[in-house]
Parts: C-alpha cells; sequence; structure tokens
C-alpha cells in the first residue's frame, strides 16, 4: 500500500478512479472477449473437432454476450446451429449434439412440404429429392430413414466448468494490473 503525503497525490488518484471510472466498460469488453476465447471459446471448438461435431455447429460456437453488473460479469456463451425441418420448424442440430438426441426419421427438407417447395422452385432454387452423403465406397443416397440417436457429449457445459476458473483468474489478474497502470500503484 502506498503511503498518501501530498494533494497532489490525491489528485492523481482522483484522476486515475476518473478514468478508470469511464474505461473500465470498454477494457472488460475487450479483455474478457479475448480471455473467454483463448480459455474456452477455441479449447471447445477444438473438442468439437476432435469429436467430429459438423463445421457448422463448430461456426456457430461463440461468446454471445457480456454483462456487466456493477462488480459482477457475466458471460453468455451460445452454440447452435439451427436445420429447417419439413413442418417448417427448425431443430437446433448443436443443442442435439450437447443433450444428445432419440432414434429418429430424416428426410430431405421439401419432400412433403409442398408450400416449401412451391417457394424454393419460384425462387429458381433446386429441391432435393433426396439426402446425399459419402461414404468409404462412394456416395449414398435415400429419400428418407430412421437414423440412430445421438449420444449427448456435454461438452460446453464440461469445457465451460472445467475452463471457467483459469478463466476468471486471469480475468482478475488482468483487471488488478489494469488499475494498477492506471493508479500507478
Amino acid at each position: 500500500m502506498t503511503r498518501i503525503t501530498s494533494t497532489e497525490q490525491i489528485e492523481r488518484i482522483v484522476l486515475g478512479v476518473k478514468t478508470m471510472r469511464m474505461r473500465y466498460h470498454r477494457f472488460a469488453q475487450v479483455m474478457v472477449t479475448r480471455i473467454v476465447d483463448e480459455e474456452i471459446i477455441q479449447p471447445l471448438k477444438n473438442a468439437m473437432r476432435s469429436h467430429g461435431y459438423d463445421q457448422k455447429i463448430i461456426d456457430g460456437t461463440d461468446l454471445e454476450a457480456i454483462v456487466l453488473s456493477g462488480r459482477k460479469l457475466r458471460v453468455r456463451i451460445k452454440s447452435e446451429y439451427w436445420a429447417e425441418q419439413d413442418d417448417g420448424t427448425f431443430f437446433d442440430v448443436a443443442l442435439g449434439r450437447e443433450e444428445g438426441t432419440s432414434d429418429h426419421w430424416v428426410e430431405p427438407i421439401g419432400k412433403n412440404a409442398p408450400a416449401y417447395v412451391k417457394s424454393q422452385r419460384a425462387a429458381g432454387k433446386k429441391v432435393p429429392k433426396s439426402l446425399h452423403w459419402k461414404t468409404d465406397g462412394g456416395n449414398a443416397f435415400s429419400a428418407g430413414h430412421m437414423v440412430s440417436g445421438i449420444e449427448a457429449r456435454h461438452l460446453v457445459e464440461r469445457t465451460i466448468r472445467w475452463n471457467k476458473p483459469k478463466c476468471q483468474e486471469r480475468i482478475r489478474e488482468e483487471f488488478e494490473l489494469w488499475k494498477a497502470d492506471i493508479l500507478k500503484t
């Protein structure tokens, strides 16, 4: 702790506190975004790759928001990839990978949705009549079939739980360095 011995030191500290108040939100946004990306988002995306997640799910995983409320800081991370279903509703494939799914039927979109097919054709787009995927032996096609459910991985939940303490510690350290630099203490 520094001993205050002059009015100039008091003025410097008051100016530093005012500076901190003005810059805090911007500093916190930039610093937290960087640290959360390094400590949670990138390790999560690497885990997704190693578990064979679709690139669309990986691309849909990111820091959604940083909420500052007084001294509290809250971070929201999203992982989503929405696939349209035949009935016009959407299914979050990323959530299905996180929490698992039961066995279910899949078919090409538009197969039994005349309004969807008409709108897509009117827009000059091709509407698939079958599902297509690559196999070791070449190409495979299906007009619809049952697929086994997906095992719940809980990668988002586990990565956040495992990496949160280190992330919090880095945020505290960065804040203390920033504060000391402004106050020159």
